[in-house]
């Protein structure tokens, strides 16, 4: 080709590049917007999801503290049905009323036989108990648990609420993520295609680059190596002349071409396919880096929702220690006392000045039990039910 032909081009050249030019910057700009719109939604997800973890740890701290106070109350109540000295006395008279009922607490064996019997088939002690006696403070008590079972249960459901609301909002915000993400990869695949376009005629317009450079910097560039280029394309030209139809190694003319240009440009020659292959990998990357942060988020939700449920557990547990609690009334306290201190589970001691009374069951560790009377300070002594009855 002559000069003044790839001269005439070289206009219609520098506008096609201008196009393809002004084409790549709009879509940069497209991406650009679009990885703005995905920041604004990953930051607004990110905010939602840092208040909502910061009043689920709030309503967390309430459930503990509110099952702290309750396991004080069954402790507190535990406390005050512990065996006193009222209630031996109880325990002796019902002994007495049940002897005279020809009723001797020896033989509460068969008693015990018939209750085991009775249980097989769904009837407990407490069970049996609770439909033949009527006492007013058990229903009275009855009442308040139920009222706080019915409290506890308002909050379980105001929390079941509000996490409920949690998930629709996480959900809203993962399908518009997805959306974004599917408006990217659309966007990604427009890029690709005109890049794949572009890529058509990257022979064309780098060899124009390439050629208007050798051209223009007339500082840099001397007429001796144009002149040099010149020669190696016309020993080139020569030799696919006289030799056609034969297998030609051009790679030493090659390699000195790429030199001579490479010389004259100051310039490293790379391929646009390695600079593309360069860029994906980089994104693959962020991309990849993205998704972690994602799967970490996820994990963190999941130890939330084992937690909830966890207290849910707890509390539905407490729940039904209470009713059992409630519907144990004091003489089967009694009742249960004399069977084990006739087992040697429950052992009573007594003091002889002011008759003081008091009964303990051994744990799992070594205990003497108490020495000293803590009304009069005298000693007190382990006594039979055979020498309390004597006693009383």
């Amino acid at each position: 080709m002559r000069f003044p032909e790839l001269e005439a081009k070289v206009p219609q050249l520098i506008s096609t590049i201008a196009k393809l030019e002004a084409k790549e910057k709009e879509l940069q700009a497209n991406i650009m917007g679009l990885d703005s719109r995905a920041k604004e939604t990953r930051e607004k997800f990110e905010r939602s999801l840092a208040e909502n973890e910061t009043r689920l740890a709030r309503e967390n701290e309430s459930f503990e503290s509110e099952i702290a106070q309750l396991r004080q109350k069954k402790e507190a109540q535990l406390s005050n049905n512990r065996v006193t000295e009222k209630n031996i006395d109880r325990y002796l008279a019902m002994q007495t009323r049940l002897a005279s009922k020809g009723i001797h607490i020896e033989r509460a064996g068969v008693i015990e036989g018939i209750i085991d019997e009775l249980a097989k088939y769904g009837w407990k002690a407490d069970r049996i108990i609770s439909y033949l006696q009527e006492v007013k403070d058990l229903s009275q008590e009855v009442k308040q648990v139920e009222g706080q079972l019915t409290d506890v249960q308002k909050e379980l459901s105001a929390t079941k609420k509000a996490l409920s609301e949690t998930r629709t909002t996480f959900e809203e915000e993962k399908s518009q993520l997805a959306k974004l993400r599917l408006l990217a990869t659309e966007y990604r695949q427009n890029l690709a295609q005109t890049v794949e376009k572009i890529g058509q005629n990257n022979l064309r317009v780098d060899l124009g680059d390439t050629l208007v450079a050798l051209f223009d910097e007339t500082s840099r560039v001397k007429d001796v190596q144009l002149l040099q280029m010149a020669r190696t394309l016309e020993t080139i030209v020569q030799t696919r002349k006289d030799r056609q139809n034969l297998l030609v190694d051009y790679g030493a003319l090659r390699e000195r071409l790429l030199l001579l240009m490479e010389t004259v440009l100051g310039k490293r020659l790379v391929t646009r396919e390695l600079m593309e292959e360069q860029t994906k990998r980089q994104n693959d990357l962020v991309f990849d880096l993205q998704l972690d942060r994602l799967g970490k988020l996820e994990r963190v939700r999941e130890e939330q929702r084992e937690e909830r449920a966890r207290l849910q557990n707890e509390r539905t547990e407490l729940a039904l220690n209470k009713t059992a609690f409630a519907s144990f009334t004091g003489d089967t306290i009694l009742a249960l006392a004399a069977n084990r201190t006739g087992k040697k589970e429950v052992h009573i001691v007594f003091c002889m000045k002011c008759h003081y009374r008091q009964a303990y069951q051994l744990g799992t560790r070594p205990y003497n039990g108490p020495e000293w009377c803590p009304c009069c300070q005298g000693n007190l002594r382990t006594r039979s039910i055979a020498g309390i009855k004597a006693t009383a």
